[in-house]
């Protein structure tokens, strides 16, 4: 008989691995959500007279990296 139960934390040697699992879960889904918000503000800044930036900005959105980290997306002219 197996055990599929895949939260017997308890029984294992590393008790922090449902933290670890977890934090690093919610980094990429936030990761995800950033990218997805970016995509949508660079989208909308082709139809309106404002940037990605402000787009964001104007929804309360902090999806953009600070200005020493790298951008993945850049605002339309």
């Amino acid at each position: 008989m197996t055990n599929d139960n895949p939260y017997t934390y308890a029984l294992t040697a590393d008790p922090d691995k449902p933290l670890r699992e977890a934090r690093e879960e919610i980094k990429r889904l936030t990761a995800e959500r950033d990218e997805a918000r970016r995509m949508y503000c660079g989208r909308v800044s082709r139809d309106v007279p404002l940037d990605a930036f402000e787009i964001a900005k104007n929804r309360g959105w902090d999806c953009f990296p600070q200005a020493d980290e790298p951008c993945s997306v850049t605002p339309a002219p």
